[in-house]
């Protein structure tokens, strides 16, 4: 008996201890209209985010073999959904839609178009009021990603979807972008973010390289 309870007891600390392990995974962060340590201005909730591609920038999407589609105009927009304000939760947001446009392959127009919208976005902050935002399913629970035209050559309908991790969270289903804060130029970046399609269509090496600067809010950091 005294075994039997012996075991039920490291079986429910061992749930205790999963559920705390589970509860502190998400990163404790604010979006915040100064860099504070502690966020006395959090930017409201219902706040729209609106970035784009900074002067003389371009989004570039690689696929299979190397082949690249460059686009001269990118968008990503959204809403901040939750802002806890240094309460100790982690700030969330809603993509609800990320554009390409004015986009070649080889020299010839290409249409990309962005699926399964709207995402979520969770903040992690990092140090000195940057930090990492994750993008990944939103209500319909399908991968952020991307698909091509029936003019975009070798890529033609080829469908490309986040795979990268967020720590705490199962599956390969987030894109990881860098936040960098600011009080006049906040920037969003896409470094090297990784997607994934058909074996046909370059299978796990496709890329997605481009730098957003926000121009809703206008001055922004993870803290």
């Amino acid at each position: 008996m005294k075994l039997v309870k012996m075991l039920g007891l490291a079986m429910v600390a061992a749930a205790v201890a999963m559920a705390f392990v589970g509860a502190t995974s998400a990163s404790a962060s604010t979006l915040c209209e100064k860099n504070e340590a502690t966020c006395k201005t959090p930017i409201a909730n219902g706040t729209e985010i609106t970035s784009s591609l900074g002067a003389g920038k371009t989004a570039v999407l690689k696929g299979a073999l190397g082949v690249e589609v460059i686009c001269t105009a990118s968008a990503v927009k959204g809403e901040v959904t939750e802002n806890p304000g240094g309460g100790g939760g982690q700030v969330l947001g809603s993509i609800t839609s990320v554009e390409w446009t004015n986009c070649t392959l080889g020299g010839n127009a290409c249409t990309v178009t962005a699926i399964q919208t709207p995402y979520v976005a969770h903040g992690n902050a990092g140090t000195e009021g940057n930090g990492t935002m994750y993008v990944g399913p939103g209500a319909s629970g399908l991968q952020p990603g991307a698909t091509f035209g029936g003019n975009c050559g070798v890529l033609a309908g080829c469908t490309f979807k986040a795979n990268e991790t967020q720590p705490g969270h199962e599956g390969s289903n987030w894109a990881k972008l860098t936040v960098t804060g600011s009080e006049t130029e906040p920037k969003l970046a896409a470094s090297q973010v990784a997607l994934k399609s058909s074996f046909f269509c370059g299978g796990n090496s496709g890329r997605w390289n481009a730098d957003y600067i926000l121009s809703s809010p206008k001055s922004a950091f993870l803290v």
